[in-house]
């Protein structure tokens, strides 16, 4: 049985939450606190896997769970619940710095789905089980995000992959990059955020990340990115000019494409189109449209997440001419989305994330270098 705490200081989500994980198989609550400092006090007393913590609340929030389960070495695995705030969705992405394994945002609900037998708990359910399942088959040690690996794949998403083609090789010293793209999922914002701290060089190239998550917390990642890297970073807006040294992100529940507007120049297009992949925004429908646009120009990055989203759009990239680069399974939290890359042979490299950031560092700026040359 996988042992579970529960940390919130609503009644109402902690009888909730128990409700949604005691009817999961496997899974025992064993027990819940009000605050993050009686639940420090359980850690230390009880046999316990997982935690799942709220971000918000008095005497102890998550993120100071967070720091002290750290400094009196807990080997908990946790899962932050958080609230669809800009506080939360900031919150969340420093947990996930200090050890937490993801998050999971707050559903919304009706007073009919809180009275009504199963509304709200199998909405919690349906959230937390995926990540519980995968913090669980990744192992049960808290330790750095970078030595914490599994190889998954979304169901069935690798069952029809094509044998892998081979490319003709790159040639790095002479390959002029005009664009970049990156998808993530899974361990993303944490690689995304080692990626870019201190950036310390100017770039002549647009950048466009798509991460898996929810609206609020794709804007509150823009943020941050922009804190730590000096970089223009912020989500995009619906037809926005693209412009060299800025970096777009795929706001939450929107596919993000580029496109040629009128008279040419190249736009942001937002979309709610069909999930792709079971996600939106999708890897596939960036990297395929970039593809597009920017042709042997054009640079892709896959980083660490579950599933395969990315794999069509990375073959779309080769078949352009333009190179990808795709994270190692050794320092990816989840090697899923860069594994199913790597199946398919859509891929030019296999990095470390610390090499990634050197490369992507290196080619961002390559305009500036060539030019001066």
């Amino acid at each position: 049985m996988r042992k579970i705490l529960i940390v919130d200081d609503s009644s109402v989500m902690r009888s909730q939450l128990s409700a949604a994980l005691r009817a999961a198989p496997g899974i025992e609550v064993v027990g819940t606190a009000q605050n993050g400092a009686i639940a420090l006090t359980m850690l230390k007393e009880k046999q316990i896997d997982l935690a799942i913590v709220d971000v918000e609340m008095p005497e102890m929030n998550g993120l100071e769970l967070l720091d002290a389960m750290n400094k009196h070495n807990i080997k908990v695995k946790t899962i932050m619940f958080a609230g669809a705030t800009k506080g939360s969705a900031l919150a969340s992405l420093k947990a996930l710095n200090r050890g937490a394994f993801d998050f999971v945002q707050k559903p919304n609900f009706t007073p009919e789905e809180l009275q009504s037998p199963g509304g709200l708990s199998e909405k919690i359910r349906s959230l937390l089980l995926p990540k519980i399942e995968l913090a669980f088959s990744a192992g049960l040690i808290h330790t750095d995000r970078s030595t914490t690996t599994i190889s998954t794949a979304a169901p069935n998403s690798l069952s029809s992959t094509p044998p892998p083609v081979s490319y003709p090789p790159i040639r790095w010293n002479t390959f002029l990059t005009k664009a970049i793209v990156i998808g993530s999922s899974t361990g993303g914002p944490t690689a995304l955020e080692k990626v870019f701290t201190n950036f310390n060089t100017q770039i002549n190239v647009p950048i466009f990340i798509v991460q898996h998550m929810p609206p609020v917390f794709t804007a509150a990642l823009g943020e941050r990115l922009s804190e730590l890297s000096g970089l223009k970073v912020a989500e995009a807006k619906d037809l926005e000019l693209v412009e060299p040294n800025r970096v777009y992100i795929a706001p939450g529940n929107y596919h993000m494409r580029v496109v040629k507007g009128l008279g040419g120049n190249l736009q942001i297009k937002l979309d709610q189109g069909p999930q792709r992949q079971s996600v939106r925004p999708a890897v596939d429908n960036l990297f395929e449209s970039a593809a597009e646009i920017y042709g042997q120009n054009l640079l892709g990055f896959v980083f660490t997440g579950m599933g395969a989203d990315g794999r069509e759009g990375a073959l779309a990239i080769k078949k352009a001419g333009g190179g990808v680069v795709i994270q190692d399974k050794e320092t990816c939290v989840v090697y899923g989305m860069p594994k199913a890359v790597a199946d398919s042979g859509a891929f030019d490299k296999q990095l470390s994330l610390e090499e990634m950031r050197s490369f992507l560092i290196e080619q961002s700026s390559s305009i500036l270098k060539r030019k001066a040359t």
